[in-house]
């Protein structure tokens, strides 16, 4: 079953690299979720001298699984650092401070912004698990290092500054696991009145978020001339192509859609077309299409609207973050006591 290891220094700590065979029963125990106690025997029977905490086992070749021996790492706010892409080096609470200048524009009550504290937090520590580096930008989030807000919004610095501060501290430490790994900070505007699930992320659920409707910005429309549609997919000008949708979700969201030759992503609609959602329905006019909107966002994971009413009506950031994402836990730090 184990045919050899090796132990390798990435990020400045040890990963151990167990090599596998598919020859054996390994196949089956893959499904069962024991690779874990597995590991811990391989270890000692194999008297492996490794001092880290990340192991990856590579089945035949191919990277399958990554297990933290340590269930209960923890990484400190104002002790643990990063590398930014740019060569940067800062502490979590200085990135955190900074995702939330740059990212977060609505005014949002006190527990939803500590849920979208505790989600930032997670995917930081997921990116240190995965990454020598942390991206400036990433599918959920971009970097401008909040010393640039001081200069840029002078009037409303300040009073962003105190809240993100006593937002940061009061979940300090805290993040969310699933299947003991650290998850990603799924976040949107609004939804079309329900969250998307995703099958190869299994914390995605479908939720009900009928608060997102009352939104003022909702439902919207945007018409696109048939020549700037060619332009922004960059299709040949001098050709009529007919829409064709491929597939939508469960959740009424275009996923794939062909037009002429080309077959375009939900994320292409919303990146390239400059679309507020995928939810869209599409109407044929004279020069060109108009495309009618629900929700902002690609609606996976936390919905701000939705969180914002769930404060208002009395929820906690353990509460909100717990009707949005299935089967998470909190990984919170004990203090030490004398």
């Amino acid at each position: 079953m184990l045919e050899s290891y090796k132990v390798v220094k990435e990020n400045h700590e040890e990963v151990l690299y167990m090599y596998l065979s598919m020859k054996y029963e390994f196949a089956d125990e893959l499904n069962n979720y024991n690779l874990d106690e597995k590991t811990t025997s391989w270890l000692c029977n194999e008297r492996i001298q490794f001092n880290g905490n990340k192991v990856v086992l590579v089945v035949d070749g191919i990277k399958t699984k990554t297990i933290y021996l340590n269930k209960n790492k923890y990484y400190s706010d104002v002790e643990t650092k990063v590398t930014l892409a740019n060569g940067e080096v800062i502490t979590i609470h200085d990135l955190l401070l900074s995702l939330l200048f740059s990212n977060i524009k609505l005014t949002l009550p006190f527990e939803t912004l500590k849920a979208v504290v505790v989600l930032y937090r997670s995917n930081i520590i997921k990116l240190l698990n995965d990454h020598s580096k942390i991206p400036l930008t990433t599918k959920h989030f971009s970097y401008t290092n909040y010393n640039y807000y001081k200069l840029s919004y002078p009037l409303i610095y300040q009073s962003n500054l105190m809240l993100f501060e006593r937002a940061i501290m009061e979940t300090q430490d805290q993040y969310l696991i699933y299947n003991n790994i650290p998850i990603e900070a799924y976040i949107h505007i609004a939804s079309n009145g329900y969250t998307e699930e995703a099958s190869n992320i299994p914390y995605l659920a479908r939720k009900e978020s009928f608060w997102d409707l009352a939104y003022p910005y909702y439902l919207q429309q945007k018409f696109i001339s048939l020549e700037e549609l060619k332009n922004k997919l960059n299709l040949p000008l001098d050709k009529d192509y007919n829409i064709q949708i491929m597939h939508v979700s469960n959740g009424n969201r275009i996923k794939k859609i062909k037009i002429g030759p080309k077959i375009f992503t939900d994320q292409d609609l919303m990146v390239l077309l400059g679309l507020p959602s995928s939810d869209a329905t599409i109407l044929v006019e004279k020069n060109g299409f108009r495309f009618i909107t629900r929700g902002i966002g690609n609606g996976y994971g936390l919905s701000l609207v939705g969180a914002k009413a769930l404060a208002n009506l009395g929820c906690n950031y353990k509460q909100i973050l717990n009707y949005y994402f299935k089967d998470i836990v909190l990984v919170i730090k004990e203090s030490k006591t004398n």
